[in-house]
Protein backbone atom coordinates (compact mmCIF):
# COMPACT_ATOMS: atom_id res chain seq x y z
CA UNK A 1 0.00 0.00 0.00
CA UNK A 2 1.39 3.36 -1.03
CA UNK A 3 -0.54 5.50 1.46
CA UNK A 4 -3.12 5.04 4.16
CA UNK A 5 -6.20 7.08 3.19
CA UNK A 6 -9.76 7.75 4.21
CA UNK A 7 -13.01 8.57 2.43
CA UNK A 8 -14.13 11.82 4.08
CA UNK A 9 -17.78 10.69 3.99
CA UNK A 10 -16.79 8.42 6.88
CA UNK A 11 -16.24 11.44 9.15
CA UNK A 12 -18.68 13.89 7.49
CA UNK A 13 -20.44 14.74 10.75
CA UNK A 14 -17.13 16.01 12.16
CA UNK A 15 -16.46 18.40 9.27
CA UNK A 16 -19.18 21.03 9.63
CA UNK A 17 -16.99 24.05 10.44
CA UNK A 18 -13.42 25.03 9.64
CA UNK A 19 -12.46 24.49 13.27
CA UNK A 20 -14.05 21.03 13.35
CA UNK A 21 -12.39 20.20 10.06
CA UNK A 22 -8.95 21.23 11.36
CA UNK A 23 -9.33 19.21 14.57
CA UNK A 24 -10.57 16.13 12.69
CA UNK A 25 -7.82 16.30 10.07
CA UNK A 26 -5.17 16.65 12.79
CA UNK A 27 -6.51 13.57 14.56
CA UNK A 28 -6.62 11.61 11.30
CA UNK A 29 -3.02 12.58 10.55
CA UNK A 30 -1.99 11.45 14.03
CA UNK A 31 -3.61 8.07 13.26
CA UNK A 32 -1.46 7.75 10.13
CA UNK A 33 -3.76 8.88 7.35
CA UNK A 34 -1.86 10.48 4.46
CA UNK A 35 -4.58 10.90 1.85
CA UNK A 36 -8.24 11.78 1.71
CA UNK A 37 -10.93 11.21 -0.85
CA UNK A 38 -13.32 14.13 -0.56
CA UNK A 39 -17.07 13.95 -0.23
CA UNK A 40 -18.26 17.51 -0.30
CA UNK A 41 -16.64 20.61 1.12
CA UNK A 42 -18.27 22.75 3.79
CA UNK A 43 -15.37 25.17 4.22
CA UNK A 44 -13.43 27.42 1.88
CA UNK A 45 -11.66 25.16 -0.65
CA UNK A 46 -8.35 27.01 -0.17
CA UNK A 47 -8.47 26.43 3.59
CA UNK A 48 -9.45 22.81 2.98
CA UNK A 49 -6.24 22.02 1.12
CA UNK A 50 -4.12 24.24 3.40
CA UNK A 51 -5.32 22.37 6.50
CA UNK A 52 -4.63 19.05 4.85
CA UNK A 53 -1.11 20.12 3.83
CA UNK A 54 -0.42 21.49 7.32
CA UNK A 55 -1.06 17.93 8.51
CA UNK A 56 0.99 16.19 5.82
CA UNK A 57 -2.05 15.04 3.89
CA UNK A 58 -3.14 15.25 0.26
CA UNK A 59 -6.25 14.62 -1.81
CA UNK A 60 -6.25 11.45 -3.91
CA UNK A 61 -9.62 12.19 -5.51
CA UNK A 62 -12.92 13.96 -5.19
CA UNK A 63 -16.64 13.55 -5.29
CA UNK A 64 -17.75 16.46 -7.43
CA UNK A 65 -21.12 17.42 -8.92
CA UNK A 66 -21.66 15.94 -12.37
CA UNK A 67 -23.54 19.08 -13.38
CA UNK A 68 -20.43 21.17 -12.64
CA UNK A 69 -18.24 18.77 -14.65
CA UNK A 70 -20.58 19.20 -17.60
CA UNK A 71 -21.34 22.91 -17.34
CA UNK A 72 -18.02 24.34 -16.14
CA UNK A 73 -15.02 22.41 -17.38
CA UNK A 74 -12.66 25.35 -16.81
CA UNK A 75 -13.89 25.89 -13.23
CA UNK A 76 -13.75 22.17 -12.48
CA UNK A 77 -10.17 21.97 -13.76
CA UNK A 78 -9.13 25.04 -11.74
CA UNK A 79 -10.76 23.67 -8.61
CA UNK A 80 -8.97 20.34 -8.91
CA UNK A 81 -5.65 21.98 -9.68
CA UNK A 82 -6.09 24.01 -6.47
CA UNK A 83 -6.58 20.73 -4.61
CA UNK A 84 -3.65 19.14 -6.49
CA UNK A 85 -5.53 16.04 -7.52
CA UNK A 86 -6.03 14.61 -10.98
CA UNK A 87 -8.95 12.33 -10.02
CA UNK A 88 -12.38 13.90 -10.44
CA UNK A 89 -15.29 11.70 -9.52
CA UNK A 90 -18.96 11.48 -8.77
CA UNK A 91 -20.33 9.74 -5.72
CA UNK A 92 -23.32 8.07 -7.37
CA UNK A 93 -25.99 8.41 -9.99
CA UNK A 94 -29.50 9.48 -9.14
CA UNK A 95 -31.79 6.50 -8.61
CA UNK A 96 -33.77 7.32 -11.77
CA UNK A 97 -30.61 7.02 -13.87
CA UNK A 98 -29.24 3.90 -12.28
CA UNK A 99 -32.49 1.91 -12.42
CA UNK A 100 -33.32 2.55 -16.08
CA UNK A 101 -31.05 0.73 -18.55
CA UNK A 102 -31.46 3.32 -21.34
CA UNK A 103 -30.65 6.16 -18.93
CA UNK A 104 -27.69 4.25 -17.55
CA UNK A 105 -26.31 3.66 -21.04
CA UNK A 106 -26.79 7.35 -21.86
CA UNK A 107 -24.87 8.27 -18.70
CA UNK A 108 -21.99 5.94 -19.59
CA UNK A 109 -21.77 7.46 -23.06
CA UNK A 110 -21.88 11.02 -21.66
CA UNK A 111 -19.32 10.23 -18.92
CA UNK A 112 -16.93 8.65 -21.42
CA UNK A 113 -17.19 11.78 -23.59
CA UNK A 114 -16.48 13.95 -20.56
CA UNK A 115 -13.53 11.72 -19.68
CA UNK A 116 -11.91 12.57 -23.03
CA UNK A 117 -12.31 16.30 -22.37
CA UNK A 118 -10.75 16.01 -18.92
CA UNK A 119 -8.01 13.65 -20.08
CA UNK A 120 -6.85 16.38 -22.45
CA UNK A 121 -6.38 18.55 -19.33
CA UNK A 122 -4.50 15.80 -17.46
CA UNK A 123 -7.37 14.48 -15.34
CA UNK A 124 -9.17 11.16 -14.89
CA UNK A 125 -12.87 10.79 -14.19
CA UNK A 126 -13.81 8.27 -11.54
CA UNK A 127 -16.99 6.75 -10.19
CA UNK A 128 -17.56 5.61 -6.60
CA UNK A 129 -19.42 2.32 -6.80
CA UNK A 130 -21.86 0.82 -4.31
CA UNK A 131 -23.78 -2.45 -4.04
CA UNK A 132 -26.78 -1.03 -5.93
CA UNK A 133 -24.79 -0.81 -9.17
CA UNK A 134 -24.90 -4.60 -9.24
CA UNK A 135 -28.70 -4.75 -9.00
CA UNK A 136 -30.50 -6.21 -11.99
CA UNK A 137 -32.30 -3.90 -14.40
CA UNK A 138 -34.92 -5.61 -16.52
CA UNK A 139 -33.53 -8.96 -15.37
CA UNK A 140 -29.93 -8.12 -16.39
CA UNK A 141 -26.89 -6.99 -14.47
CA UNK A 142 -25.78 -3.77 -16.15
Amino acid sequence: MKHFGIQMWTVRDLLTTEEDFAVTVKKMAEMGYKEVHTAGCRIDPKRYIEILKENGMSICGTHYPLSMMEEDVKGTVEFHRLWETTNIGIGALDEAERTDLAKLKAFVKKYNELAKIYAAEGFKLTYHNHAFEFNRIDGKKP
